[in-house]
């Protein structure tokens, strides 16, 4: 069987996880804070495609990018959002609708840890 970058089967959306647009607000003291809004919650295939490690300053830092794949929604999905599993947090890089033809959105995310 060749490869169908449209085919997303069942099987593969093993993850559920919720996108958040970020806005900021300000506190009783004045502070600005990152608050994120749920927009879409999803099944999702999830895939890590790239680990970095870095030292700086005696600390380690361990950068990691993986690919999200879901079901096409009309909700929009921008660049700047978050995706929530579990307890993790990624910030979405980017959105694409393969080959535009609305029916897999491949999402683009990172996760930072210190």
């Amino acid at each position: 069987m060749t490869y169908n970058p449209l085919y997303l089967s069942a099987g593969e959306l093993r993850h559920s996880i919720i996108i958040s647009s970020v806005s900021s607000t300000q506190d009783a003291s004045g502070q600005l804070v990152p608050m994120g809004t749920p927009i879409l919650t999803t099944r999702a295939a999830m895939k890590m495609i790239k680990g970095v490690e870095q030292a700086q300053n005696n600390l380690i830092t361990s950068q990691k990018t993986y690919q999200f794949r879901i079901r096409y929604t009309t909700t929009s999905i921008q660049a700047g959002f978050t995706i929530a599993l579990g307890s993790e947090v990624f910030n979405i890089q980017t959105v694409d609708n393969i080959q535009h033809r609305n029916r897999v959105i491949e999402i683009i995310a990172f996760s930072v840890n210190q």
